[in-house]
């Protein structure tokens, strides 16, 4: 298996598996307070926690991955780039769409 295979296969099934947990749970109840080891079945707010509190794991993570492997500087560079901009991202995705549905709730209880 080429080095391009071992990275496409993981992605592509990573996004069918999230797929398929996103349309399955989609008009579920979501969680908003208490314990939930699935992550599809909690709101924005606490998506957005879940992701605020992986933080200090993905830097060490990163920091191991720096000390223990002898990748090339660019590629590392470059995947250190793409990871935290995806992490950036999903920061972002969560927090606008918790605002947002907050937004709605508080208008539907005005009404």
């Amino acid at each position: 298996m080429t080095e391009i295979e071992s990275l496409v296969i993981p992605v592509i099934i990573s996004i069918i598996i999230t797929s398929i947990f996103s349309i399955f749970f989609m008009r579920k109840d979501k969680i908003d307070k208490g314990f939930a080891i699935n992550y599809y079945k909690l709101t924005y707010r606490r998506k957005m926690i879940r992701t605020l509190t992986s933080f200090p794991i993905l830097i060490v993570a990163s920091i191991l991955i720096i000390i223990y492997t002898e990748i090339n500087s660019v590629v590392l560079i470059t995947y250190g780039v793409i990871i935290y901009s995806l992490f950036l991202l999903q920061l972002l995705y969560n927090y606008i769409n918790w605002k947002k549905k907050e937004c709605e709730s508080s208008y539907s209880h005005r009404e």
